[in-house]
């Protein structure tokens, strides 16, 4: 009976043993998995560690937030307070509008990036556009109650030299910059001899230099540009309205903590446009342009905003006051106030 008792003891101890023993070894099999499954993913994520279509939190601080060349989608909703200079066609019947807004549609992608220590190179391209609308208050206004005014495109190539993500040099050796008219537009004596209504689209090309640092709170950004596009095409008949022939500006974008993702963001933008303004003459038959008159002139830019930046988002209060980019009344100053959705990709 003793012997029987040593036994049964022996098989249920071999078979906790054994259960443990098996519980071990599943649960290295496990760990195994895994640690396999994290280096994969670390592995695959190596494999897109950067991302050509997406900056990094640290380098969204070297983008002028305040700029408004600066390649950040955003959604507009304001008034505008220089409407009845921009908009002079009674046909526009501005006391039934509304609302103004304008809409932004722009990024950034850099295919082309290697990193050095501390020192990055990329090479990209980036493209933006600005749709500037009116909305009605019940009423019809040729394609609808919401109408497009026009809209202005901006697209560029850039080389980006940054240094340990605190400061970065642009140089864009080309940067190409249209408006156009749109079907809703009533006329604009601004641009046109009296008693015409043609207006061409414009078009030209230039080129910048910015620099930008980051310095704990404060982002400070400035820049030139220079326009080697000709004015003047006489294959199409073409005449551009206006250029900026040199231009410069200067900026600061403060971000402050407030709590989590959440920053309180402010800031300040000036430049200086050197423009040339030309009057537009068009035959009877509307083949032939030529400019009947032109203006050389600098022009200031001011924009000041303040709001609250969520992670790539901000909604802010903005004011600016600037030569409009739109062609319709590119010949005043557009002064505007609202509230601003901007998202940076």
């Amino acid at each position: 009976m003793k012997n029987l008792s040593i036994l049964l003891l022996i098989l249920i101890s071999t078979s906790i043993y054994g259960q443990e023993a098996q519980e071990g070894a599943k649960k290295n099999t496990m760990e195994i998995m895994d640690q396999k499954m994290k280096e994969h993913t670390e592995k695959t994520k190596a494999q897109w560690k950067y991302n050509p279509f997406r900056v990094s939190a640290a380098e969204k601080k070297l983008i002028g937030w305040l700029d408004p060349n600066s390649y950040i989608s955003s959604v507009w909703i304001g008034d505008v307070l220089s409407k009845e200079q921009n908009l002079t066609d009674p046909n526009w019947q501005l006391d039934k509008v509304y609302v103004f807004y304008s809409i932004k549609v722009a990024t950034e992608a850099n295919p082309i990036s290697f990193t050095i220590d501390d020192f990055t190179f990329r090479m990209g391209i980036a493209y933006s556009a600005d749709i500037q609308l009116l909305g009605y208050n019940g009423m019809s206004h040729l394609y609808g109650t919401d109408i497009v005014i026009s809209d202005y495109m901006r697209i560029n190539l850039h080389f980006d030299f940054i240094w340990d993500e605190k400061l970065k040099f642009r140089w864009t050796p080309m940067v190409h910059e249209c408006a156009h008219i749109s079907g809703d537009y009533q006329g604009d004596s601004g641009f046109t001899e009296e008693g015409k209504d043609t207006i061409p689209d414009l078009g030209i090309e230039g080129m910048m230099f910015e620099l930008f640092y980051n310095w704990r709170f404060f982002t400070f950004y400035g820049g030139l540009q220079f326009n080697y596009s000709r004015p003047n095409d006489p294959i199409k008949n073409w005449v551009t309205p206006y250029a900026t022939l040199f231009g410069f500006h200067i900026g600061t974008d403060v971000r402050i903590p407030v709590w989590g993702e959440m920053n309180f963001v402010t800031g300040i933008h000036f430049g200086m446009n050197y423009d040339m303004i030309r009057i537009i003459h068009a035959n009877d038959d509307e083949t032939a342009l030529e400019a009947v008159s032109e203006t050389r002139a600098w022009f200031p830019t001011i924009v000041i905003g303040a709001g609250f930046e969520f992670d790539r988002y901000i909604v802010s209060a903005k004011y600016s006051r600037m030569r409009s980019k739109h062609v319709i009344s590119y010949t005043t100053y557009e002064e505007k106030v609202g509230i601003d959705f901007s998202i940076f990709f």
